[in-house]
């Protein structure tokens, strides 16, 4: 934590390190847990944002080590927090470079579960990520910022692969009738069409996140 000394590097770091205690937390690693909660407090004293990761807010988290739910909300209220801050210090672009932190090291984090589990559901979550990587990049492109410019650069790579992956089709509208009462109703088919990604689409997109995210962890 102590080598990140601009506020782009911190930003960015505070996203990432968000996630991974959001992902501590939900996997029970209570130590780690605590360990991250320490770091992404440190990251917002240097940004100045410091009372969102209180000293109130880290005794509850360790009072609640064991309740799950509990923990994910105090990480939960701690960023909205941060965030609202980072508005009000008039960093918006810090604001910024923290949700891209944070939703890179989430798309990382699912890339290496579903490469060590081969489990197709995450894959699937992955292919999905096309429409939040879109409206994350419309809200860097907002800020008019040369620090955010770079993320935006990078993100960008990103989008190629998730623009190439093919769309899903339209579900299509059902039409029935009920027979007692005659009522018609119109209505979508209940599948919803999902896109998977073949082995070489995840590995091309587990390669550029984590160029991005080996990148961000590695700015000072």
């Amino acid at each position: 934590v102590s080598k990140y000394s601009t506020t782009a590097s911190r930003a960015l770091n505070l996203g990432v390190y968000g996630a991974d205690l959001a992902f501590a937390g939900i996997f029970d690693q209570h130590s780690e847990t605590m360990v991250y909660m320490d770091c992404t407090g440190k990251l917002a004293d240097a940004l100045h944002v410091s009372s969102a990761f209180n000293a109130d807010r880290t005794k509850r988290l360790e009072a609640n080590m064991n309740n799950r739910d509990t923990v994910l909300s105090i990480i939960t209220d701690s960023y909205w927090d941060c965030d609202a801050l980072l508005h009000e210090n008039h960093q918006p672009q810090a604001s910024a470079l923290m949700i891209a932190g944070g939703w890179v090291e989430g798309l990382y984090l699912a890339c290496k579960v579903a490469e060590e589990t081969n489990n197709n559901d995450i894959r699937i979550r992955i292919a999905e990520q096309r429409s939040s990587l879109d409206k994350l990049i419309v809200l860097l492109d907002k800020q008019h910022h040369s620090d955010v410019q770079l993320m935006v650069d990078e993100l960008k790579k990103l989008k190629i692969l998730f623009d190439a992956l093919p769309k899903p089709s339209a579900t299509s509208p059902v039409v029935t009738t009920d027979s007692k009462s005659g009522v018609t109703t119109i209505g979508d088919d209940n599948s919803i069409p999902t896109v998977s990604l073949n082995a070489l689409e995840f590995t091309n997109i587990l390669d550029q996140v984590t160029g991005i995210r080996n990148g961000i962890i590695s700015r000072n």
